[in-house]
């Protein structure tokens, strides 16, 4: 059932979003630049030029300021919409909080400073989210018990999966082996993200899985395969401990975890689970939103694959210039909607 009252206010604003979107020409410019300084002017004229004034010529800065074009720009879109739609954004933006505190999990584990990490944290996701405080609570932990203590005040672990945050906690304090704690981490966002499709109806679940399963489920198989690779056969177990309590069940994947990322290709009809294939296949799903499924979730969360993929590119590209690849090379490692 479509729900035309509830995207008329989002879906011209999603329409305008995409005609921004950066084509043919515009990346045939940028990797032209073999300076980050020409990649940075160069986006001055598009709706990355904010953040690239604001920003030096150091690469991990310009790639910081891009993720957080991306999530400010989702945010504002569904500003002033209903709770539900903005719920399912703040859910896919969500994604960087969950990124954060993997990163500060690694540092209590290595024994790193978390001053040492705080440049590498994502900040302007979660100031777009309004949640400023809880980055500020995840400078403040001293160990991983702490860190339960925000991941639980925060939400992002909840229910019947608290007993395996502290299980996960426990095999990363005693082993120093985190991978447990990410893939439940993971799983979690998936979770939540499933949860919020879920909440605008089951119509508008199966468009939003349709468009976006590509790019989640990928992120799930990889830290499957992750794990078994690293021989974290914890996190796998803790992780069953899980699996019927989330919305998209990984249970196929964990039943042959050396071959989660084989298993995810066969389920998408990919040749391979290579990341430009499941962006290519993402952006395809994406393109039909927006032909056959008007008024309901399909163009949203189309245009938030189309832009996950553009800023994807911006950084293979800067990333590429980083490294002094040629204008092919850098040209070679970006996905374009067809």
């Amino acid at each position: 059932m479509k729900h035309p009252v509830r995207y008329a206010y989002v879906q011209p604003k999603v329409f305008a979003e995409r005609a921004r979107l950066l084509g043919a020409e515009k990346y045939r410019e940028l990797v032209e630049c073999e300076t980050l300084s020409c990649f940075r002017s160069r986006l001055l004229d598009t709706t990355y030029g904010d953040a690239m004034t604001s920003v030096s010529d150091d690469q991990l800065d310009i790639e910081l300021a891009l993720h957080g074009a991306y999530a400010t720009s989702l945010v504002r879109i569904v500003s002033g919409a209903g709770r539900k739609l903005i719920s399912f954004v703040e859910s896919l933006v969500l994604a960087y909080e969950y990124e954060n505190v993997k990163l500060v999990a690694r540092a209590l584990i290595s024994g790193t400073s978390l001053d040492e990490i705080e440049r590498y944290l994502h900040v302007k996701p979660e100031e777009a989210l309004d949640r400023r405080h809880v980055l500020a609570r995840l400078l403040t932990v001293r160990n991983l018990r702490d860190l339960v203590e925000v991941i639980t005040h925060a939400n992002l672990i909840r229910g019947e999966s608290l007993p395996v945050l502290r299980y996960c906690a426990n095999v990363a304090e005693s082993t120093g082996n985190t991978m447990p704690l990410e893939l439940l981490l993971d799983f979690e966002w998936v979770a939540k993200v499933a949860r919020s499709l879920r909440s605008l109806g089951r119509s508008e679940y199966k468009i939003g899985s349709y468009v976006l399963s590509p790019i989640v489920d990928y992120r799930v198989a990889l830290s499957i395969e992750l794990c078994w690779k690293e021989k974290a056969d914890k996190a796998l177990q803790a992780v069953e401990q899980i699996a019927t309590c989330l919305e998209l069940d990984p249970a196929l994947l964990l039943r042959d975890p050396q071959r989660a990322l084989q298993t995810f290709a066969n389920k998408f009809g990919l040749p391979s689970a290579d990341e430009r294939a499941v962006r290519a296949e993402a952006l395809r799903r994406a393109s039909r939103a927006y032909r056959e499924y008007i008024l309901t979730v399909g163009p949203l969360a189309g245009l938030i694959v189309f832009k996950m993929n553009e800023v994807s590119n911006l950084i293979a590209i800067s990333r590429g210039i980083d490294l002094g690849l040629s204008p092919h090379e850098k040209m070679s490692l970006i996905v374009l909607p067809e």
